[in-house]
């Protein structure tokens, strides 16, 4: 039995649904990610299960209780901000020990649970610093800390790294999973809109768009066969690359004058979507292949992304910087793919086929 549960979870604001019919089971122990854009849902979600909100339907249901009719400091559900929410004038030691003060703890014990919460973080020594003197990574430890001092049954925590810099969020996120998951093994529901922040922290990935939950799986799962467009195109970066495409005759895949053969029959036809990952496409400068001028380069270090137009589309190939040889803007190219392709339906967007490398012709004739 799932130790969350959101069944039907419902919020709107007037005419606005922000989060819609939410059906979503976390398991024990678990850290799953929430993620998806700016305005898709993902941050009421989470305040609706602390109760700072209230579900217009729908119920929660932590460890076999329904908890929606319960008052937010009864939930034992800790939350931590993207602002981190501390008080600038109380020291790290009152920070961390007010809601053990509010919850009428015994003075003893809140000195040793302080001093617990603070050695795990390695904040000890800034506990008789105010908060406003605190860097912002010390102050998300601080928030982590005054968070973990309740010993919480859930753990949800809002884009906490967001207003931090790119070496630090990097650094924070693999401190985070190792201390809440690995070593504490708290239930976590982590908000984010970072692709890699989800990547690399989740058990799962929760993928919303427009207040739905579209698609609950493994990080690996999430990448490797994405539900529709939306997902495929917001997983991966460079994202995945989407042509207009034809299927026809059961073994024959069109992209624009391109032919590829299958050897594979697929039981589809007509006008689909093809979608194909910036590695996995290679650059020739003949025939056979899908035509295009190379319109610019960015160089990312080793690698190197070149933006291809094809018939006003902006297609994206990924390649390591020394394979880009003599390739000129403006010079005329021919793509051709060299792993899977991913076929998705034209109207509904769902993915509807992976044909794998070893299921289409690589003669290109």
């Amino acid at each position: 039995m799932a130790f969350l549960k959101l069944i039907n979870l419902t919020k709107r604001y007037g005419k606005y649904t922000a989060v819609n019919r939410v059906n979503l089971d976390v398991n024990k122990g678990e850290f799953l990610v929430i993620l998806g854009p700016s305005g898709s849902g993902k941050s009421t979600i989470l305040r609706l299960i602390a109760g700072l909100e209230d579900p217009d339907e729908g119920d929660i249901i932590l460890d076999g209780v329904k908890i929606n009719d319960i008052d937010p400091k009864d939930r034992d559900i800790a939350m931590v901000f993207q602002s981190y929410a501390i008080y600038p004038h109380m020291t790290v030691y009152q920070n961390i020990e007010f809601p053990l003060k509010m919850r009428k703890t015994p003075s003893e014990e809140r000195k040793r649970k302080v001093k617990e919460v603070a050695e795990l973080l390695g904040i000890s020594h800034l506990l008789e610093k105010k908060a406003w003197q605190l860097s912002g990574g010390e102050q998300q430890r601080v928030a982590l800390a005054r968070a973990l001092v309740r010993n919480p049954k859930l753990f949800l925590l809002d884009e906490p790294l967001s207003n931090l810099d790119a070496k630090l969020r990097v650094k924070l996120r693999f401190e985070l999973r190792k201390l809440l998951h690995d070593e504490l093994k708290i239930t976590t529901i982590y908000v984010t809109h970072d692709q890699a922040e989800a990547m690399t922290m989740a058990d799962r990935i929760a993928i919303i768009n427009e207040g739905k939950i579209i698609q609950v799986d493994t990080p690996l799962n999430i990448y490797n066969k994405p539900r529709n467009t939306f997902i495929a195109t917001f997983i991966g970066t460079p994202p995945m690359n989407l042509l207009p495409g034809t299927l026809k005759d059961a073994h024959l895949l069109i992209m624009g004058d391109f032919k590829l053969r299958l050897n594979k029959p697929l039981d589809l036809h007509g006008s689909v979507f093809i979608g194909i990952r910036p590695q996995h496409f290679e650059i020739s400068k003949c025939e056979p292949g899908i035509k295009g001028r190379v319109t610019s380069y960015e160089y990312l270090g080793d690698d190197v992304t070149i933006h291809i137009d094809i018939t006003d589309l902006d297609v994206q190939v990924l390649m390591p910087s020394r394979d880009l040889r003599d390739l000129v803007i403006n010079q005329e190219i021919y793509l051709r793919p060299v792993d899977k392709i991913y076929i998705f339906d034209e109207l509904s967007r769902d993915l509807i086929n992976i044909i794998e490398p070893n299921e289409y012709s690589h003669n290109y004739t």
